[in-house]
């Protein structure tokens, strides 16, 4: 009896639990909902809510938050992304699995309350240091991506989410740009949102900005005109600031105290040259963000800069090497300014070589005649540079003009009419090298047009060619000299001897560049072949 009264007693527990169980909530409270979220089984209990229609929106609200807020288990976020369990499929699974008008319902009723915890929650890192607003990012993003968005119907709350998201990641871009713990990273929040994203971060664009390459890569690859022009005024602002006095003053502190950790001493002179060394890196990394926003006024900064005679010349070369391909094209001041560096007579090389390869990148009809009044420069290697790069933009048919202009050249280096008869083999058109090339070799050419012609030779010519070329090789035609007091130019080829040796040959004409430069290099060239 005592046990079947138990027994009974147990039965009747049970049933009247699952009368008040199939009641959907006859004593569930908010108390409830919360002790769930810590307990086993209770992500199966707070799904059953959201699901249940007997719960009022407020409960079933609170059930879906409860779900975000909890803890990871085994580092994984179950409440949001669902478990190994089939039964416990997270947040996101359990909207999707909602009648499409209850779904909305619910999502109305939970982004207010996303967007309040994550104010909030910005609201306590900034006293605890302590970030817990990944959890409202995560949901948010996984609301406006599952199953290509389908989970929002309403097109001011999807703009609302993408707000939120935004807000969230300028909040503290440098922070949680690489935190581990979050579902989805900031680089596929940014890449989802794509200009929205990025409309905030040309703010965070400071002196001393942490992870400033990052910013100016998103921001590059996604913001609009309006907010890479934004981007491109604050860089200059730090650029200004980075190449002051003021930063160097700013900066010795932390110098010196380095220096006093590592129980370095320098000099006063020692000192002033590492500062300026530490704001040279600075400022090279500071020319790569900047490469990559362009924009008219960090186009405008980095020629000025460039153009400084006073600046440290590896600087002027940093920032010549940052306008790559940002130039406008069309803008003759543009092209005024890099014509002025590279015909400049004092320019060190490595601002002449750059100031020419940004003129390259410009249209040839806005550049071609600034570059043949190079031809005329009496740096030597100036014209070396310039006639590279016009040959470089043009055809076979616009051949005729470079070779006049190079005619009226007083002085060369041997290296110039071997470099541009080697590109003469790339000059695209409709005729091939063999055809358009052979022509200025003949006598009728003035001199710097043959030579550059028979250097073609020197670099394709075969064994075929070597008897058609002897026919120059007594051609009394004086080469040109180099120019005075020219560095690095001269007019030598080695070529072998009768004892089967090699000897240096100065070149004075035409048919000794033939006989001791372009025959034996076709020789030296094919001596695999013949063996």
């Amino acid at each position: 009896m005592g046990t079947g009264l138990r027994t009974s007693r147990g039965l009747s527990v049970w049933l009247i639990a699952a009368a008040c169980a199939m009641a959907f909530g006859c004593r569930t409270s908010e108390s409830d909902i919360h002790r769930w979220g810590e307990t086993l089984n209770g992500p199966k209990k707070l799904e059953a809510v959201m699901r249940s229609d007997k719960y009022a929106f407020e409960l079933r609200t609170e059930a879906g938050l409860t779900l975000i807020r909890m803890k990871p288990r085994n580092g994984r976020r179950i409440g949001i992304e669902g478990g190994d369990d089939p039964e416990q499929t997270g947040i996101i699974a359990v909207l999707a699995s909602l009648p499409k008008d209850v779904r909305a319902k619910m999502v109305a009723h939970l982004i207010p309350q996303l967007d309040a915890n994550i104010k909030e929650s910005n609201t306590r890192k900034a006293a605890t240091h302590q970030d817990d607003s990944y959890p409202y990012k995560d949901t948010i993003f996984a609301l406006l991506t599952h199953d290509n968005g389908s989970l929002i119907s309403n097109e001011e709350e999807r703009r609302q989410l993408r707000e939120i998201l935004s807000n969230w990641v300028a909040d503290d871009f440098a922070g949680r740009i690489d935190e581990p713990s979050q579902i989805f990273s900031v680089d596929q929040v940014l890449g989802a949102l794509r200009a929205q994203g990025v409309k905030h971060l040309p703010d965070l664009l400071v002196p001393n900005a942490p992870k400033l390459d990052r910013l100016v890569q998103f921001i590059a690859d996604l913001g609009d005109d309006e907010t890479k022009l934004r981007a491109s005024k604050k860089l200059v602002d730090v650029a200004a600031y980075t190449a002051s006095p003021k930063w160097r003053e700013d900066r010795a502190p932390s110098v010196r105290k380095a220096n006093q950790d590592s129980k370095l001493n320098p000099t006063p002179k020692q000192f002033e040259e590492q500062l300026a060394q530490y704001q040279e890196e600075e400022l090279t990394r500071l020319f790569s963000s900047m490469k990559r926003t362009g924009g008219k006024p960090v186009v405008d900064y980095l020629i000025g800069f460039a153009s400084q005679k006073s600046v440290p010349e590896k600087q002027r070369v940093a920032a010549l090497a940052a306008l790559e391909n940002n130039l406008d094209k069309n803008d003759p001041k543009h092209a005024d300014a890099m014509f002025a560096l590279a015909s400049a007579s004092d320019s060190p090389d490595p601002i002449r070589d750059l100031s020419l390869r940004r003129i390259g990148e410009m249209p040839r009809k806005n550049v071609i005649a600034k570059l043949f009044s190079l031809f005329d420069h009496p740096n030597w290697k100036v014209r070396w540079v310039a006639a590279e790069l016009v040959l470089k933009m043009s055809d076979s048919t616009q051949l005729a003009e470079f070779m006049t202009r190079l005619g009226e050249v007083k002085h060369m280096a041997l290296a110039e009419p071997l470099r541009y008869g080697e590109l003469l083999e790339d000059l695209k058109g409709p005729q091939k090298p063999a055809v358009f090339v052979p022509p200025y070799a003949e006598p009728k050419n003035k001199v710097p047009a043959r030579l550059t012609a028979l250097s073609w030779y020197f670099h394709t010519g075969t064994s075929k060619d070597i008897d058609g070329l002897k026919r120059w090789a007594g051609d009394k035609a004086a080469a040109p000299k180099c120019p005075p007091d020219a560095k690095d130019c001269e007019w030598k080829c080695e070529a072998p001897t009768a004892d089967g040796k090699t000897d240096v040959r100065e070149i004075a004409t035409v048919g000794e560049f033939v006989l001791y430069c372009v025959i034996p290099e076709i020789d030296r060239r094919n001596a695999p072949q013949k063996k």
